[in-house]
């Protein structure tokens, strides 16, 4: 339907509504943001903390071998030395963390000897971009989960196994890689899932949803009220006042029943008509006496 053909009545309330809708649908729209970015952000810190906690035991392992509380690799058998790394411990730690969490934890690595590490296409690329970027960390959202990496840099003490000479059995009968301490071969990685972020986004969803609904009904109503009884009634008497006049029955009289604009109108519209009944009297009266005399 053009707009030229709506009633005044549609028109307004439709100018009336724009606004309320606008600022609905932006209100709605940030706090489905809102849910989600707090979602992600909780679930990035948690995974950071989990990281966290194992580069700390990491740490502190290293320490004891500097310090020789922990005896050093090649006084320790295969199965020991294995138990002594800082990095299998800062590894088992975040695991078992993650584990609590709820969240999946992997180890993604290049040429890795454990094939369970073996990276997707995803964590390949992440890894050489960590890699060739000098990354501290490297975030990944997606529709449905998040995943967080952090890069495992080799230290003095993984050259035991990993180091040189580059093809020698190290004591675990693994093959030594050649590699140099403060490269990135591996990350920690921490999968967390965004079910229940999704779930609570649909929730907001439909509660935003119900309550502009709600809140636009109100609108309504109230609008159709004032409406009816400050300008459509008006204008309907108006219209059928009119519509006497141009039959020409002048006899009816109009009463403003406010002061608004509409108002003001219906008034002087009134007043006008009297005039002009009084004015056509006078001429028919004057007329009569001219025919008289």
């Amino acid at each position: 339907m053009h707009l030229s053909k709506l009633s005044i009545k549609w028109k307004i309330l439709i100018l009336t509504l724009i606004g309320p809708v606008i600022i609905a649908t932006l209100l709605a729209w940030q706090r489905i943001n809102d849910i989600r970015s707090g979602a992600e952000k909780a679930i990035i810190s948690k995974s950071a903390g989990i990281v966290l906690m194992g580069e700390a035991t990491r740490n502190e392992m290293a320490k004891n071998l500097q310090s020789g509380v922990v005896k050093p690799f090649d006084q320790l058998n295969a199965d020991n030395v294995l138990r002594a790394v800082p990095v299998i411990m800062a590894l088992n730690v975040a695991a078992s963390k993650a584990q609590e969490a709820g969240y999946v934890f992997r180890v993604p690595k290049t040429d890795p000897r454990n094939s369970k590490n073996t990276p997707d296409s995803i964590e390949k690329a992440i890894l050489d971009e960590i890699s060739r970027n000098n990354l501290t960390e490297k975030i990944v959202i997606e529709d449905n989960q998040i995943r967080y990496f952090k890069p495992i840099r080799l230290t003095a003490e993984c050259l035991y196994c990993h180091g040189d000479p580059r093809g020698e059995k190290d004591v675990t009968g693994g093959i030594k890689e050649g590699w140099r301490e403060g490269e990135i071969h591996g990350a920690f990685e921490i999968i967390s899932s965004l079910d229940d972020a999704n779930k609570a986004i649909t929730k907001a969803r439909w509660s935003v949803m119900l309550s502009v609904a709600g809140i636009l009904a109100v609108v309504v109503v109230v609008c159709m009220y004032l409406l009816q009884s400050s300008i459509i009634k008006p204008l309907r008497i108006v219209n059928g006042f009119i519509d006497r006049l141009a039959d020409g029955d002048l006899s009816g009289t109009l009463k403003a029943t406010s002061e608004d604009e509409i108002g003001n109108m219906i008034k002087k519209l009134g007043e006008t008509t009297v005039k002009l009944n009084t004015m056509i009297k006078g001429i028919v009266q004057a007329g009569d006496q001219l025919f008289d005399s």
